[in-house]
């Protein structure tokens, strides 16, 4: 999967559209053991469907599991995350639409591919 936007930089990059030097990631998503043991950590860049959306993929950092307390930026409002969901941040993340159900998860980002000198495992 091509890397396409900002919102996980540094660890992902993805130069301007039109540059020169267009260096987007090219990024390996684990898929299968995800979806099989629902093995997910706090810490982890995984890619969900759009709840806005649902044709449209979006790379972002799992921030909270179920049953865990978040707070809210705006109102410091706690509210705990149901079972079967998680808590996400970046460019869409959490903060809009709440909890997001486990199964939006698509996979986990494990490694970039491209370009040669960002090559190697992705840091939590």
């Amino acid at each position: 999967m091509l890397v396409d936007g900002s919102s996980m930089q540094p660890t992902l990059s993805r130069d301007s559209e039109g540059s020169p030097n267009d260096s987007r990631d090219l990024i390996l998503v684990a898929k299968w053991p995800t979806k099989v043991w629902r093995q997910y950590r706090k810490g982890d860049m995984v890619v969900i469907r759009s709840p806005l959306d649902p044709n449209s993929k979006v790379i972002t950092r799992l921030t909270g599991t179920e049953r865990e307390w978040r707070t809210r930026r705006e109102g410091f409002r706690r509210e705990p995350i149901p079972e079967g969901f998680c808590w996400v941040t970046g460019s869409e993340d959490s903060e809009t639409y709440g909890p997001i159900p486990l199964a939006l998860i698509e996979g986990r980002v494990s490694y970039i591919l491209w370009p040669p000198s960002r090559m190697g495992p992705v840091p939590k």
